[in-house]
């Protein structure tokens, strides 16, 4: 369907299950074609206020939200034939995973790469440091909020495509 989706989560606490936010940009010939963004009710609805400094996002705002299961319904088919990409992806997929275990729902199998690595190779100056702050100022993409999960979604993607066609590649998966 696309050729990747990038994925951002926030999380309200230290634990990786406890998830409260998903941004997803769906990219398809070097377009984002769509967004999906939700607040997502962590455990208990807890949260650590160290958290809530990094996202600004509080008990309040995710007391009516859905649970992990109710999302995961809504994007489960996003994660089946395409790669899918984070920033950090070992963070990502750590919460996605401990969500879909907490929950009892079956972990799916699917591609996945670090937009870091991928941008490694086209970033000329090595001085240039990886996170996705300065990955996003090196290519000039405009980052929106930083720690809105759809908007470091969006910067990903965008930071993958920029490094795809820097290197002059028909497709992250010729990349």
């Amino acid at each position: 369907m696309y050729d990747f989706i990038a994925i951002d989560f926030e999380t309200a606490t230290d634990q990786m299950n406890s998830a409260c936010s998903i941004g997803i940009a769906c990219v398809e010939k070097f377009e984002i074609k769509k967004t999906y963004y939700s607040l997502i009710q962590p455990p208990r609805n807890e949260y650590l206020s160290s958290n809530t400094k990094i996202h600004g996002l509080s008990a309040k705002d995710t007391a009516d939200a859905p649970l992990f299961p109710e999302v995961w319904n809504e994007i489960a088919p996003l994660f089946s034939d395409c790669i899918v990409v984070a920033h950090n992806v070992r963070f990502d997929l750590s919460v996605l995973k401990a969500c879909l275990d907490l929950y009892h729902l079956q972990v799916p199998d699917f591609p996945y790469i670090d937009s870091i690595a991928v941008s490694n190779r086209a970033v000329k100056d090595k001085t240039c440091g990886q996170t996705l702050v300065e990955r996003a100022a090196y290519f000039n993409i405009p980052m929106g909020t930083h720690h809105n999960a759809l908007d470091d979604a969006v910067t990903c993607a965008n930071i993958v495509i920029s490094s795809v066609k820097t290197t002059n590649r028909r497709s992250l998966k010729t990349y």
